[in-house]
């Protein structure tokens, strides 16, 4: 599995579908610094597992790096921001325009470059991520329990129905509020140690 492949999953975390967001959920001013989320970490997957580097490019945003010199793999931007209950916010910009080629395979122009959102315990004395169930949260979407913009993608940004949000930053976190009070809408990301295993 290359590199670039296994640091998608930070997208779509083994999920069916893929559901991104055009805004933010986290305000550009609004990052938490937490230096615990520095250093190195591991991506396991069911095959491979990749090494990435997190680092700090101003305060409250962070910069994820791969480092593979060879790897050709997207940029990653990444915040923590409130969010309210036991998790806060932790949310990856992904800029496929900087994947070599990126013009002629096919993306969507307008979703390029977007929004990834998951979650952070910072309570204890390590950090706790978990993941939105992107399968439950389409499903909520399409069908129409969970009432934000969006379109539905026929050829999609990673997968061939992936979910765009189209909702700005304030309808957008109150629609992740509403869904994260479902049975079943967080997924835990194990971690042992430094490393992260990626849900099948």
């Amino acid at each position: 599995m290359r590199s670039g492949f296994l640091l998608a999953c930070l997208v779509t975390l083994g999920a069916c579908t893929s559901v991104v967001s055009l805004k933010p959920a986290v305000p550009y001013d609004a990052g938490i610094t937490d230096s615990r989320i520095l250093g190195s970490w591991t991506l396991v997957g069911p095959e491979d597992s990749v090494s990435l580097l997190i680092t700090e490019s101003k305060p409250g945003v962070y910069r994820i790096t791969s480092p593979d010199p060879e790897a050709q793999t997207p940029s990653y931007e990444l915040r923590i921001g409130t969010f309210g209950g036991d998790y806060d916010l932790l949310e990856v910009r992904l800029d496929l325009s900087s994947l070599p080629g990126s013009d002629s395979v096919g993306y969507y122009p307008w979703a390029l470059e977007t929004y990834s959102q998951y979650l952070v315990r910072r309570t204890g004395a390590e950090l706790e991520f978990a993941a939105f169930d992107l399968d439950a949260l389409a499903d909520a979407i399409a069908g129409g329990s969970l009432s934000v913009s969006h379109v539905r993608l026929t050829e999609g940004v990673l997968g061939p129905s992936d979910i765009l949000i189209t909702a700005d930053t304030e309808q957008l976190r109150a629609a992740l509020a509403e869904f994260i009070q479902q049975p079943g809408a967080v997924t835990p990301i194990t971690r042992k140690g430094r490393s992260l295993v990626l849900p099948e």
